[in-house]
């Protein structure tokens, strides 16, 4: 994790959205996760104008694997919290907003933004489709008074089938 934030490269893309890499000699390169075997309880949403899907850290207690993604999640999260200065704003003064949310009876998700370089299957991602992705921590998005990130789908994989 170190390496991650030792590494790290924030570019303002514009006034409120600063995007993020890490520095691997000569290149920047994106920040991708994989994630394990997940579910979608409400498939794909239309949010804000937006397609999204909301992936759940389903079992994350008794399930090694979604535990480490779960926690590979909040470490990046708090590393940035921690560290990142960007000169437009003070985000000490503004409220941060996690990338993990809960709701009600479902157990902690994290909100993925569905983009038109997203590569998803044809018949899409019914509500509790089981899938595996690979997600991009692609930018910093700054508003009013609050802040957080950006997650996007690189690829979905419809693991119900």
């Amino acid at each position: 994790m170190n390496n991650f934030i030792d590494n790290l490269i924030v570019d303002k893309e514009k006034k409120g959205s600063y995007l993020l890499g890490i520095q691997d000699n000569n290149q920047i390169k994106d920040i991708i996760i994989e994630t394990p075997i997940v579910r979608t309880p409400f498939g794909v949403e239309d949010y804000n104008n937006k397609q999204i899907i909301n992936i759940e850290f389903s079992n994350k207690n008794h399930d090694n694997d979604v535990f480490n993604f779960y926690n590979t999640v909040k470490s990046y999260e708090k590393a940035i919290l921690d560290t990142v200065v960007i000169d437009d704003y003070n985000l000490d003064n503004l409220d941060y907003v996690t990338s993990i949310r809960q709701s009600g009876k479902f157990d902690p998700m994290i909100r993925i933004n569905l983009t038109n370089d997203s590569e998803i299957p044809i018949n899409g991602c019914p509500k509790n489709t089981k899938l595996k992705a690979q997600i991009r921590l692609k930018k910093i998005w700054v508003w009013k008074e609050r802040w957080g990130l950006y997650w996007d789908a690189i690829s979905i994989l419809n693991e119900s089938e």
